[in-house]
């Protein structure tokens, strides 16, 4: 190997790791993200994949399902662990697990839909939770985690406006900067 050569990628050694952070309950990061737990479970279980490897074998399949199940809310929400409040990022991740594990039959779907169609706000807009923050990774939330749920649109579909959601999203754009991406347009 040329000696400017990268070195050879290694992917047993990246999934050792995810499964070694995943069982380190006694760490400090993983103490004091518990909060957050179910997207961090998401990108563990992605990054397993993209390494062509099995999640459900790596992480434990079953477990890490009855998991993310317990997280589900009776509004149909999933809280970023359990015992924490519902949202919609969370709720993103929880539906993006079950599918990626082949479970997502083992949810609320319906509540699921009902939870994320109840946070759309009548400018098209989606709350992120019941406390009202509203942010355009909100949108792409909500309509992610219906699309994957199969109720974005056609028979079943949750009641949302999509071309409303479309819209806010399109609103939110920056009109006075049609050129590219330029640093210093902040500074005026």
């Amino acid at each position: 190997m040329a000696a400017d050569a990268p070195p050879d990628f290694v992917g047993d050694l990246h999934a050792a790791y995810i499964k070694y952070v995943s069982e380190d309950t006694e760490a400090l990061e993983f103490v004091t993200t518990d909060y957050m737990r179910m997207s961090g479970v998401y990108w563990g279980v992605t990054a397993l994949r993209l390494l062509d490897r099995d999640p459900a074998a790596d992480l434990g399949g079953e477990k890490l399902i009855e998991w993310t199940l317990a997280c589900q809310h009776a509004s149909g929400g999933f809280g970023g662990g359990e015992g924490h409040d519902p949202h919609l990022l969370y709720t993103l991740s929880a539906l993006q697990i079950l599918a990626i594990l082949g479970a997502l039959d083992r949810c609320d779907r319906d509540k699921a839909a009902a939870y994320v169609a109840g946070l759309q706000q009548p400018d098209g807009s989606f709350f992120g939770d019941e406390w009202g923050e509203v942010d355009t990774r909100f949108s792409y939330c909500a309509l992610s985690a219906l699309a994957i749920l199969g109720k974005l649109r056609g028979p079943g579909a949750a009641s949302i406006d999509v071309d409303a959601a479309a819209a806010f999203v399109d609103s939110c754009g920056d009109r006075v900067q049609s050129k590219p991406f330029d640093p210093t347009a902040f500074e005026r």
